[in-house]
């Protein structure tokens, strides 16, 4: 069995950092949205093993968030089944485009298929919530308030159809170092 699929970006309309938190993360009011960038991923049954092969090499590790997905899947229902699993990267990595949690989120969703699961939409956005804050938003997509750390999500059926114009300088920023930069700005 094998199960094809796509893991779309998304983008933040603005961003408002509150304060930090107790546990290190900061409280954030943002809007997001998916949009029509994706990488695309295949999920591919076999016995016990989680295999992850990508297009861009540097991804084939077990810190790349779509291995951490099966894993803490694997581990939530011990489930003995496996997984091969094949990301075409094509969301840029460090440009703030969330393509690492669209990708687990992806992962989630399909391996729940994959494995036969059967597992609530709950029990995915708890786990979702293990990998990143943006991850939850991914289960679902689409245009949603997001609160705390991101994890308090509001939906809305609307949707923006705007055309949008991305602009990748070719260098990656990682969340916690904008995070920190911004800690780091507000104490000078």
């Amino acid at each position: 069995m094998k199960i094809k699929a796509q893991a779309y970006a998304k983008i933040n309309w603005y961003l408002e950092i509150l304060n930090k938190r107790n546990d290190g993360y900061h409280n954030i009011s943002t809007l997001m949205q998916s949009i029509n960038l994706a990488d695309k991923l295949s999920f591919k049954l076999i016995k016990n093993e989680i295999i992850l092969k990508s297009s861009s090499k540097d991804l084939e590790n077990k810190e790349n968030l779509v291995f951490k997905a099966a894993r803490i899947l694997k581990e939530y229902t011990k489930i003995k089944k496996g997984v091969d699993i094949f990301l075409e990267k094509r969301i840029p990595i460090g440009a703030g485009l969330a393509g690492g949690s669209a990708d687990a989120a992806c992962a989630l969703k399909c391996l729940n298929k994959l494995w036969e699961l059967n597992l609530k939409e709950k029990e995915l956005y708890n786990l979702a919530l293990q990998l990143g804050s943006d991850t939850a938003f991914h289960l679902q997509g689409g245009f949603a308030k997001a609160q705390g750390r991101g994890e308090i999500l509001s939906f809305f059926p609307f949707s923006p159809d705007l055309d949008l114009i991305l602009i990748y300088p070719n260098f990656k920023i990682s969340t916690p170092w904008a995070y920190q930069a911004y800690d780091k700005f507000l104490k000078n």
